[in-house]
């Protein structure tokens, strides 16, 4: 069956953001303002898209979020599809449609991604997929697309806290650490929440100004923040903050898309050591989320230990710990990549044993009894 492919710009945006509304697997890191935000996420990167819209008819049924990014790989580089320099999101195809369309449509998204990729010397390509799904539909959600296209697949899990449960039992499913810092931080914290209902610019900028000073500098591009800022009138952010003596010490943004929320970015005042200002915004979070209804947060990426494919700062580690102590259930997220140039996939594959081969424990002589 033919399709009309068509790369993306934005003329077609609102096809593409109306795909992503009309998809089960589609959230927030598929549509335009995602789009647009990792393109100028790191310029070092030189990203540029390649997305591209399917249409059947006039209808368009499927979006294929794509960048194309220069990786460096110690003193080489090479070009991949990959999304600020991580996975990409996998593509996605309305909802209703009989499954013999699907993969049609699948099958000409992936002839025209390989397609690309062998004009534009493309290395590797990297997705990844929807958590939210796996806890909202069947065992096959479990299974992307892109395995059945080659891929490789691989588990990383995620921290999902299910806030339409009544915030009184969501406190007691936490750490019993957490719950004692959170009653802590509640004799001397004041908490905020800024909304496209009651947009602050100027608390928006105090939030920028602590992210600078706790990061030690600005870390991306100015044009980024102003984005987020934009995600907040439209409906796709929400900014929480705790203020010490009315001064703001803490902030934590939020992404919201349809009925679920993800924990994005935060920032604590480095000055002040002996208040859980992370513990108190958290709580203010899901009690928010519960308050407007919504389904599930996503508070973060799981890391225990190290494994070949990721591996993790100690910080990193104990990070994961602390998301993970605010309850919730752990889910998988499957990420997949697929190598497209054998060079390049024995030069990955050696940095990442060498990378991993750091973090284990040297053998110590072994007793041949």
């Amino acid at each position: 069956m033919n399709f009309t492919i068509v790369p993306l710009n934005g003329e077609h945006y609102d096809d593409w953001d109306a795909v992503c509304r009309a998809s089960q697997n589609a959230w927030f890191w598929h549509t335009t303002q995602w789009l647009d935000y990792t393109e100028a996420y790191n310029p070092a990167l030189e990203s540029k898209s390649c997305s591209f819209l399917l249409y059947d008819n006039s209808s368009a049924v499927a979006a294929v979020p794509l960048l194309m990014e220069r990786i460096q790989n110690g003193k080489a580089a090479f070009l991949e599809f990959s999304f600020g320099g991580g996975w990409l999101p996998s593509p996605v195809c309305i909802a209703g449609l009989s499954s013999k369309k699907e993969k049609q449509i699948f099958k000409a998204a992936f002839d025209h991604i390989f397609a690309l990729a062998r004009d534009k010397n493309i290395a590797r390509i990297r997705c990844r997929s929807n958590p939210f799904v796996h806890l909202q539909s069947e065992m096959a959600a479990f299974i992307p697309t892109t395995v059945k296209y080659g891929f490789a697949p691989y588990l990383l899990p995620t921290q999902i806290i299910d806030v339409t449960k009544n915030p009184a039992i969501l406190f007691k499913e936490m750490r019993k650490g957490h719950r004692s810092d959170i009653k802590k931080a509640e004799k001397k914290l004041e908490s905020f929440v800024i909304s496209s209902e009651n947009i602050s610019y100027d608390l928006f900028s105090a939030y920028r100004q602590l992210h600078t000073k706790a990061a030690g500098g600005q870390t991306r591009p100015a044009e980024t923040f102003e984005m987020m800022y934009e995600w907040i009138k439209n409906g796709f952010g929400i900014l929480f903050g705790a203020t010490l003596d009315g001064r703001p010490v803490s902030f934590a943004y939020v992404n919201t898309y349809k009925d679920c929320a993800y924990y994005s970015s935060a920032c604590n005042d480095p000055g002040i050591q002996n208040l859980p200002l992370a513990h108190f915004v958290q709580w203010q979070i899901v009690k928010w989320l519960h308050e407007q209804n919504f389904n599930y947060y996503e508070i973060g990426w799981q890391f225990y230990s190290n494994t070949e494919i990721f591996t993790a700062s100690a910080k990193e580690i104990a990070i994961s710990r602390f998301k993970r102590g605010f309850g919730g259930v752990t889910v998988p997220i499957v990420f997949s990549e697929k190598f497209f140039s054998r060079q390049d996939y024995t030069a990955i594959s050696r940095e990442r044993m060498e990378n991993f081969s750091k973090v284990l424990p040297e053998l110590t002589a072994c007793s041949a009894n």
